[in-house]
């Protein structure tokens, strides 16, 4: 694992045990009844974000030019990936569809906000680093 990644990877763990953290507050304090799959939903972000992350650097490291695209694929499998675990679930327990939906888009948000300033970070600092003249 590069320096690049292994630092992500510590900002995403301290991301999901804050997000845990926050989560089990809210929950706690609100009326509502906290998903039984809460953890699994932010195993799942931190998964995705963590694959997400490493396959896109790699990608942006092979063909700069093609790095849009590749951004597009990635969102497009996280979307798509998202909604088959929304569907299935929400079909599977209908008493805890609404929370579920809730909880899991915002989610969702918090960690696509987080994934999409990491990588365009990453994208912005390669670009610069990697223009005739800046290479050390």
């Amino acid at each position: 694992m590069n320096k690049l990644h292994y630092k992500f990877i510590v900002k995403l763990i301290i991301l999901t045990i804050a997000v845990s953290a926050i989560g089990e507050l809210v929950f706690a304090i609100m009326p509502w009844e906290k998903p039984t799959v809460f953890y699994y939903i932010i195993a799942f972000y931190f998964v995705i974000s963590a694959f997400t992350h490493w396959w896109l650097t790699g990608a942006l490291k092979k063909n700069s030019r093609r790095f849009p695209a590749y951004f597009m694929g990635a969102t497009s499998i996280k979307l798509f990936s998202s909604l088959i675990f929304i569907v299935l679930y929400s079909i599977k327990n209908p008493a805890e569809a609404k929370t579920f939906l809730l909880t899991f888009f915002l989610i969702y948000l918090i960690f696509s906000a987080f994934e999409t300033t990491e990588i365009l970070t990453f994208s912005s600092k390669y670009r610069k680093d990697s223009e005739p003249g800046n290479q050390g």
